[in-house]
């Protein structure tokens, strides 16, 4: 399972870091897939069964609609957008999906 870590604050004010995809839908005929990400504090506390603090929604449609990709590559699209840009990649309780380059 993979994730995404990256501080972003949620409406509540906390913070959430780690980004989980919870739900893929694809409309194939309108070219759109529709992504919904569940922000945790950390993944310790996804793991221990804590509640989400948000959850974002994220649409790729036109050029950017993704069909039948892996979840790889979904998380790969997901940091292509603002939002999720300079996120690491995080293969759940494994620590970064690949060593990073300092």
């Amino acid at each position: 399972s993979m994730a995404l870590r990256k501080a972003i604050e949620t409406p509540h004010g906390a913070t959430a870091e780690y980004w989980r995809i919870a739900e893929y839908s694809a409309n194939y005929l309108q070219r759109q897939a529709q992504v919904i990400l569940c922000g945790y504090i950390s993944e310790a506390a996804r793991r221990a069964g804590k509640q989400h603090l948000a959850a974002v929604n994220v649409v790729f449609e036109g050029d950017d609609f993704i069909g039948d990709f892996g979840r790889a590559e979904v998380y790969a699209s997901l940091k292509a957008r603002p939002q999720f840009a300079d996120a690491d990649d995080l293969l759940e309780g494994g620590g970064a999906a690949e060593p990073s380059v300092e």
